[in-house]
């Protein structure tokens, strides 16, 4: 199964869209954590209770601030030496997967997201950025699964069901967007 999860990241797929409120929790990070940039729901088509989901998996992935942290916490960098970019649509950065988490539909809990993603920074470090869930190879003829109200995208190369969560950098395309313009590749030589 990794080995079909493995080429998926690293050719990327395909979501949909929306925003978040700003926390005290992002006060409260480590000192040695990237400033993270106010999250607003304001302008999204997200109602009340995906908002306060999406507020949870905020608050579960805050620790992966730090990559070291994700890194500790079984996430393995899937896209070693290729930051995902694509010329038109913007960028998804690094794929960092934890194979365990990937299961069936029914397995899927929003604060264990099966990849966490990363934007290459000038100063050679790696931003968080967005998180993915992904279910294992499925049928694409049955019902795409579900989180947030938001249906998955079928990824046709990799025979799975992603979707992309953009919660920790604004994407002009979408909360729930595959690709997001804002995200670049440009420092993908100096990242750690």
């Amino acid at each position: 199964m990794a080995i079909m999860v493995l080429p998926l990241l690293m050719l990327a797929s395909a979501c949909d869209q929306t925003t978040m409120p700003t926390g005290t929790e992002d006060a409260r990070l480590s000192e040695n954590s990237f400033a993270i940039a106010p999250f607003n729901l304001q302008h999204s088509k997200v109602n009340g209770s995906v908002a306060a989901q999406l507020a949870e998996v905020r608050r579960h992935t805050a620790q992966f601030q730090r990559v070291e942290n994700a890194v500790e916490a079984g996430y393995v960098n899937v896209n070693v030496g290729t930051c995902v970019e694509h010329p038109e649509l913007g960028g998804m950065g690094y794929h960092f997967v934890n194979f365990p988490l990937v299961g069936a539909q029914e397995d899927l809990d929003i604060t264990r997201p099966q990849a966490i993603l990363y934007e290459p920074q000038k100063n050679g470090r790696y931003r968080l950025i967005s998180v993915e869930y992904i279910t294992e190879p499925g049928n694409p003829d049955i019902d795409a699964p579900t989180l947030f109200g938001e249906k998955f995208h079928w990824n046709p190369m990799q025979g799975f069901w992603a979707l992309h969560v953009w919660i920790w950098k604004n994407n002009p395309s979408g909360m729930f967007a595959d690709w997001n313009p804002n995200v670049s590749c440009d420092y993908d030589s100096l990242a750690e």
